[in-house]
C-alpha cells in the first residue's frame, strides 16, 4: 500500500513539473478544461434552471368604492381571471382614497385601475391615463347618485335635509360627494351652510353603515353599490330608503396609465372586452353584478361635474 501511494505522488509531481516547464503541455491541458471561443459552456442543471426568477406580476388597482375588505373579497378573483386570460401573473393593489389610486397611475406604480368616475377628470387633465372599458350593468352603462336616509326619518324632499348630518364616501367621489353637493347648490345653498355636519367614510358601504348606526342622517351613495347590496345582502339596507336620485352618469371606467405602451393598452382592453366570452370570466362578472365590459366613446366622460 505504501509503495502504491509513493508511486501516485511521484506521478502527480511529474505532471505538475510538465505543466510548469512545458507551455505546449499547458495549452493542451487548458483546451481540455475550457470551452473554445464561441462555444457554450456546460448547460445549467435542473437546480439552476429552477432558480430563475418568476415573471413580475402586472399590477391592477381597484378604487375602494366598497370597503377595502369587501373590495378584496369581490375583486381578487376578477384580477386572477384577467391574469389567466393574459397568461401572466396579475397583482391586486388597494388604496383607501381615490386620489391615492390616481397617484399610483400617474407615477407608473400600476398599469391599470378601475376608478371612480369622479376621479377621471384629474387624470384626463394631466394626460395620465386612457379609458379602456366601461362596465355594463343590467344593460346600462350609466349610474346615479342616491341620497339615502333611514326609512323612519321624517325627510321627504331634498329641502327637508337642511340642518342634517351627511356622510360622504370620498372627496373625489362623484356620486358619494360631488353630486350631492351640486344638488344642494341647485337649491341655492352652499353645502357647508345647508348641512349641520359632514364626514368621509371612504367607501359607500361604510356610508350606509354610518347611516344605519345613526352617525349620519343622510348619505350620498353610488346607485351601483346600493342596488348590488340590496340584491345580495338586503339586511344591510333594511330600514333605509332612497330619498332622491341624480341624473344618469357614465359608469366608473377601467383606465390604463399613460406610461403603458399602446400595444399593452390594447392587450388590456381586449382582455376586459372579451372577459364575458370565457366561462370563468362570465362567472366572476356575474358575481360582481356586471354583464360585460364595453368600449364607450371618449365624449361620454367629457362632461363630468
Amino acid at each position: 500500500m505504501r509503495r502504491l501511494v509513493t508511486v501516485a505522488f511521484a506521478a502527480l509531481a511529474g505532471v505538475c513539473l510538465l505543466l510548469i516547464f512545458s507551455p505546449g503541455a499547458r495549452s493542451v491541458f487548458l483546451r481540455l478544461l475550457l470551452p473554445l471561443p464561441g462555444q457554450a459552456g456546460p448547460a445549467p442543471g435542473p437546480a439552476l434552471a429552477a432558480s430563475s426568477a418568476p415573471p413580475t406580476p402586472m399590477r391592477v388597482a381597484i378604487a375602494a368604492m366598497i370597503s377595502p375588505a369587501q373590495t378584496f373579497v369581490h375583486y381578487r378573483r376578477l384580477v386572477e381571471v384577467l391574469g389567466e386570460v393574459m397568461q401572466t401573473p396579475v397583482e391586486l393593489v388597494q388604496r383607501k382614497a381615490y386620489r391615492e389610486v390616481n397617484q399610483l397611475l400617474a407615477e407608473g406604480e400600476v398599469e391599470v385601475a378601475w376608478i371612480c368616475t369622479g376621479a377621471w377628470p384629474e387624470l384626463a387633465a394631466k394626460g395620465a391615463a386612457r379609458i379602456l372599458a366601461t362596465p355594463q350593468v343590467e344593460g346600462k352603462t350609466t349610474y346615479r347618485s342616491y341620497l339615502v336616509v333611514r326609512a323612519s326619518s321624517p325627510y321627504r324632499t331634498l329641502a327637508d335635509l337642511r340642518g342634517t348630518r351627511i356622510a360622504y364616501s370620498d372627496p373625489m367621489s362623484l356620486t358619494g360627494c360631488r353630486i350631492p353637493q351640486q344638488m344642494v347648490r341647485e337649491l341655492g345653498f352652499s353645502p357647508s351652510e345647508f348641512f349641520a355636519g359632514s364626514f368621509f367614510t371612504f367607501s359607500h358601504d361604510n356610508s350606509l353603515e354610518a347611516l344605519g348606526l345613526g352617525l349620519a342622517d343622510v348619505a350620498g351613495v353610488d346607485s351601483l353599490v346600493y342596488d348590488f347590496i340590496a340584491r345580495k345582502s338586503p339586511d344591510q339596507v333594511r330600514g333605509l330608503r332612497v330619498l332622491a336620485a341624480s341624473r344618469e352618469l357614465p359608469n366608473p371606467p377601467v383606465v390604463a396609465g399613460a406610461h403603458v405602451s399602446p400595444a399593452r393598452q390594447l392587450s388590456w382592453q381586449k382582455a376586459f372586452l372579451e372577459l364575458h366570452q370565457h366561462r370563468e370570466g362570465r362567472e366572476v362578472l356575474a358575481s360582481l353584478g356586471v354583464d360585460r365590459f364595453v368600449a364607450l366613446p371618449p365624449e361620454a366622460y367629457e362632461r363630468i361635474p
